[in-house]
């Protein structure tokens, strides 16, 4: 426990220090006060470290380079500003960023019940993919998101692929500083707490702009920005329709990619420094390359048509206009553009566009238009009743919307065109089956956002009435049924360990090779764990030592066959799967059970899973020296022997 508080606080230190030099050439800035410097500081560290760490392991082929152009581009805008370089230590803000960190790792601590002597949680299911990224990403230095398959020749082949790396790069830095400690327990007890110190920075420096509040930070912009970080929709536990509404950084922290961000970009925009907006706007689709068909076309927009007036006018009471001259404003839009086009360039050039999803027969007979109909209205219909609060809060603004400035409601605006790209692009992708990512991804982090600061509005407008009192009521209510969810089993409990299990298995893989193979029940096979790379019953791995993965070794030899068409990019990418292709075509494949042994022995394969419900091939089963098994799960862990030896006739030995 004492290194992960450690780790955390030193991840902490040092996205600080990062972003307080990052932050040097804008410190003359005085439209920014002192929170929300504080918040870029630590917002541009987590960039700052998030690029170096890609640009070191990956020799410079990073999508992350262009962050570097993004911030020349900045750099050179505020040059010609000649503002003078001013040093500052934010110490309030810093204790509580400090705050939020340490009680966020508590309550992971309480969550995944870590001091229980028996069984620890694996957290949710995607976390033992993320952390075998962070560990191999490293090794393999090719951004792709199956880096463990670039160690074996028959799968490498050094071309990047479109994926959400940030959060990935920002996690192999503190791994790499966390002293070996296993990758799965760094993710969740540091990389997570560290993200959300730094949401939580940036929700309360919204909440004191829109505010419109100075000096030190005060208990109302605190308690807002603590619940706000943690929100999500408050009804999803109830209704299993409204899950993909549950979503904030401690639960996925990949929506980070968005809302810290998204709080820079509003936070420069309600302070009057738009170049700087649209150049942070520019960044967020190579943070996840998900996100360009919505941000870029939503800040396109912004950036075309809508200049408030504030910027050439000196009434305070400016309304929103259109802008009437859009060609003023078309400077705005080169750096969307280069973000669009290094992309593009960079995957046509070095890689591929291959994610791994591939499109499928539509659901139930229906056909695409009925889908696509039905996303674009049940999505907001959704997302209405997960966040009603919002709604009211935002529906109260509009009702007095005569007294707002014209900042204000275009960053309103902005929200309003992001969750409708992010629908439509979900809508056009419905025959994909992870089509639904571009709205989940989007909805909640605006959603976060838009309820401190339509909070942080009004606050600060003081308008009397029952509807007012109504909003903010309802608001906290959900923000407290929200922070009370999470120490449920709602979410991220998909599994528990048995420690003593996990001791043995770490005692017995000491030394062997930390890639092993594993089998599925097929009769419990969904679209997901079809993935090779996202088998479930590989995370319990993650709970016995560093590196530790296993390769799908019963993969499907006639993809034409597959149950889950979507998914045959990602076995064909796999391993085994183009073992058994280079074995056909240069002659030596002997059948698919000699196939299974000729991997494990080419490959030094060294344990194999297999999951409860299903047997080891008779093969495998005469290789195994040890068998353990699971109590939570069931699942049986073979340690083979060494050299394999298929003929042996001596049964599996299982330790007292």
């Amino acid at each position: 426990m004492q290194n992960f508080l450690t780790t955390a606080f030193l991840s902490w230190l040092l996205t600080y220090a990062a972003g307080w030099l990052l932050w040097l050439p804008f410190s003359g800035q005085r439209k920014l006060e002192g929170a929300s410097v504080f918040f870029f500081k630590m917002a541009l560290g987590w960039i700052g470290l998030t690029t170096l760490s890609a640009l070191y392991y990956t020799g410079g082929i990073t999508i992350m380079s262009g962050a570097v152009v993004l911030y020349a581009w900045a750099w050179l805008t505020n040059r010609r500003e000649r503002q003078p370089v001013q040093f500052s230590l934010e110490w309030r803000e810093g204790l509580a960023g400090v705050f939020i960190l340490f009680s966020t790792i508590g309550v992971q601590f309480i969550r995944n019940q870590y001091f229980d002597p028996d069984f620890t949680w694996l957290s949710y299911c995607d976390y033992g993919v993320y952390a075998t990224m962070i560990e191999y990403l490293p090794k393999a230095g090719v951004e792709v998101s199956w880096p463990w398959y670039e160690l074996f020749d028959v799968s490498a082949r050094g071309l990047v692929q479109p994926y959400h790396y940030a959060d990935s790069w920002y996690a192999v830095a503190i791994n790499t500083w966390s002293g070996g400690e296993n990758a799965l327990a760094i993710y969740i007890y540091c990389f997570i707490p560290v993200l959300v110190s730094i949401g939580f920075s940036g929700l309360s420096a919204l909440c004191r702009v829109a505010a419109r509040r100075s000096g030190p930070l005060a208990w109302p912009e605190l308690a807002v920005a603590f619940f706000g970080v943690f929100i999500h929709g408050c009804l999803a536990p109830a209704f299993k329709f409204l899950h993909a509404h549950s979503l904030n950084i401690l639960t996925s922290p990949k929506i980070a990619l968005l809302s810290i961000p998204l709080a820079m970009i509003w936070i420069l925009w309600l302070r009057g420094l738009r170049p700087y907006a649209i150049l942070v706007a520019a960044f967020i689709p190579l943070a996840n390359v998900l996100y360009a068909p919505v941000v870029l076309p939503a800040f396109f927009i912004m950036a075309i048509f809508f200049k408030s007036r504030l910027a050439v006018n000196a009434n305070p009471t400016t309304r929103l206009v259109v802008n009437a001259n859009p060609t003023t404003s078309i400077s705005g839009v080169f750096a969307l553009l280069f973000s669009a086009l290094f992309i593009v360039a960079f995957y046509y050039f070095l890689g591929n566009f291959d994610t791994s999803s591939d499109p499928t027969t539509l659901r139930e007979g229906h056909s695409y238009a009925y889908w696509f109909l039905r996303r674009m209205t049940a999505t907001p219909v959704r997302h209405l009743i997960s966040y009603f609060p919002l709604y009211l809060v935002f529906g109260l603004l509009f009702y007095k919307r005569k007294k707002l400035l014209a900042r204000e409601w275009e960053v309103g605006v902005s929200a309003i065109l992001l969750l409708f790209f992010s629908t439509l692009t979900a809508a056009l992708m419905n025959n994909f089956s992870e089509g639904f990512q571009f709205h989940i991804l989007t909805y909640n982090p605006v959603s976060q956002l838009g309820i401190v600061l339509g909070v942080g509005l009004l606050l600060y407008y003081n308008w009397a009435g029952w509807w007012k009192r109504l909003a903010l009521g309802l608001a906290a209510i959900q923000a407290i049924v929200a922070f009370a969810v999470l120490f449920t089993s709602f979410h991220q409990r998909d599994s528990a360990v048995d420690k003593t299990f996990a001791a043995k298995v770490s005692i017995l893989l000491k030394n062997k090779n930390p890639i092993g193979v594993y089998f599925q029940n097929p009769l419990l096979i969904t679209t997901y764990s079809a993935d090779p790379r996202m088998c479930y019953i590989c995370n319990l791995l993650k709970a016995t030592g560093p590196g530790r993965w296993a390769n799908d070794l019963a993969v499907h030899e006639d993809l034409d066959q597959l149950s889950f068409p979507e998914r045959k990019t990602a076995i064909a990418n796999s391993p085994f799967y183009r073992f058994l292709d280079k074995q056909k075509k240069s002659g030596e494949y002997a059948g698919y059970a000699a196939a299974q042994l000729a991997f494990v022995d080419r490959y030094g394969v060294d344990y194999v899973l297999v999951e409860n419900g299903t047997t080891a091939p008779r093969g495998i089963l005469s290789c195994t020296d040890t068998l353990l098994v699971e109590p939570y799960s069931g699942t049986q862990l073979l340690i083979l022997k060494r050299p394999c030896v298929s003929s042996s006739s001596q049964p599996p030995t299982t330790p007292r």
